[in-house]
């Protein structure tokens, strides 16, 4: 795909106005590893939700800092134990962060990003370590995003949870959104 049709041109990160989208709204969809005791019972698994972001960059700049928000609003795990009698395990998660991204490109505006904060995760039956349904603990994730065609914006996440005394996991996430200045 030519830049020109990408509304893009070689020395500026985009032709058509001053400014990136500095918010965003979006959807994503995420694979999960539970890790540990809750691993054992409950292994892989899927999720689906909604995020946001506040992170205004201006073109040319290549740090900058930001607010992030995602809500898991279904996610779904089998059991991987044929002694497990609360099959399928559901969750709700939430997220809130700082990020800090780092263009890697002049000519298309995409960036590597690193994140973390706060996370809240509830499930439908209580779970290890603690055998309690809901669990409060922090994240961290790393990934890639990339603006599209009319202002949209993908991006590619994977994230460590929960840190703290709660039930670990390994989520990579894949999502489009959509900005505006």
């Amino acid at each position: 795909m030519t830049l020109a049709l990408l509304g893009l041109t070689a020395g500026s990160a985009r032709a058509d106005d001053d400014d990136l989208p500095s918010g965003k709204i979006g959807i994503f969809g995420a694979i999960r590893e539970n890790l540990g005791e809750l691993g054992k019972s409950y292994g892989n698994g899927w999720m689906m939700g909604i995020d946001a972001l506040y992170q205004p960059t201006r073109p040319g700049q290549t740090y900058s800092f930001g607010l992030a928000w995602s809500a898991a609003v279904i996610g779904r795990f089998g059991a991987d134990d044929v002694e497990v009698a609360d099959s399928p395990l559901k969750i709700v998660e939430m997220t809130a962060g700082l990020r800090m991204r780092r263009a890697i490109g002049d000519t298309v505006p995409h960036y590597l990003f690193v994140g973390g904060g706060g996370a809240v995760l509830r499930t439908n039956v209580p779970v290890p370590p603690d055998d309690k349904r809901l669990y409060y603990g922090g994240y961290g994730g790393l990934g890639y995003e990339r603006f599209v065609l009319g202002g949209s914006l993908l991006s590619f996440e994977a994230r460590y949870s929960l840190l703290g005394d709660g039930p670990r996991s390994v989520t990579v996430l894949l999502g489009m959104g959509w900005g505006s200045p």
